[in-house]
């Protein structure tokens, strides 16, 4: 027994030495990746100083699809629309992630094809009408020109900018502009006829899907979205259903947890089963 027990502590030890060991080695292993990835998104375009300029949209997944745990400020965001409905719906989600980039200042450049803008729509947003240029080009080059020189113009917020088109020379430029400055570009592409790389830091795609009122009542509720990301540099793509209400976002499943009243309509009434 003295025997025994007199090795035991040795064995116990040499085991804990070498979970010590093994831990100290996937730290350094840890460090050696975090560092690479550092380099990797340095060459990239995406600085470090970046990290400390992101808007959070206070979902852990989505948040965490990004590689600053938050929605990267100072880049340039690609958003694919398909008709007016998806075009509608890109701008609205989008709307709301600009909202609160422009709370930190400067005006706002929206580059668009058309006047369908509403601007007293915007304030649902939190966007002041008064603080946006509007410029309408209905040529893609003309309003590739005007995004790139108002991502250059550190007095912006935010450019937003409506084309059909733009391949990866035209996005490597505005990519750089924003690098720059520091102003977050928004390229709402309306139709694309072509496809093929780019350069912008994330790629989108928005739909609507049906709203609903509170406590399940018919009406026209809070916005909400499906909203894909198709691409982001050194995150995880991901989709999520979205709902904007309170001038925050949530997830659509956190409401869809508890089942809505048992509506049904008799002679015109709304009734409400209990």
């Amino acid at each position: 027994m003295i025997l025994f027990d007199s090795g035991f502590p040795t064995m116990r030890t040499n085991v804990e030495q070498e979970v010590i060991m093994e831990q100290e080695k996937n730290q350094k292993k840890e460090q050696i990746l975090a560092d690479l990835r550092q380099k990797i998104q340095k060459m990239e375009g995406f600085k470090p100083e970046a990290l400390h300029n992101m808007v959070k949209f206070n979902i852990p997944t989505l948040d965490d699809a990004f590689p600053g745990k938050a929605f990267p400020l100072g880049m340039v965001h690609e958003f694919t629309c398909k008709g007016q409905e998806g075009t509608a719906a890109a701008f609205g989600f989008s709307a709301c992630i600009f909202s609160e980039i422009a709370k930190q200042g400067g005006a706002i450049l929206w580059i668009t094809k058309s006047k369908e803008v509403y601007p007293p729509g915007l304030i649902q947003y939190g966007i002041d009408p008064a603080r946006v240029v509007f410029v309408e080009l209905r040529k893609d080059r003309e309003a590739l020109w005007a995004m790139e020189e108002g991502l250059k113009t550190k007095g912006l917020s935010v450019v937003i900018g409506e084309v059909t088109d733009a391949d990866l020379t035209a996005t490597r430029r505005l990519q750089l502009a924003t690098e720059e400055s520091g102003v977050t570009g928004f390229l709402m592409r309306v139709d694309p006829k072509l496809t093929g790389s780019s350069s912008c830091f994330t790629s989108w795609r928005v739909e609507s899907i049906p709203s609903q009122f509170e406590d399940g009542m018919p009406g026209v509720g809070f916005p909400r979205w499906e909203v894909e990301l198709l691409k982001v540099r050194n995150g995880t793509p991901g989709k999520w259903q979205l709902e904007w209400k309170g001038k925050q976002f949530h997830l659509v499943a956190d409401y869809e947890e508890q089942a809505p009243p048992n509506i049904h309509y008799e002679n015109n009434v709304v009734r409400i089963a209990g």
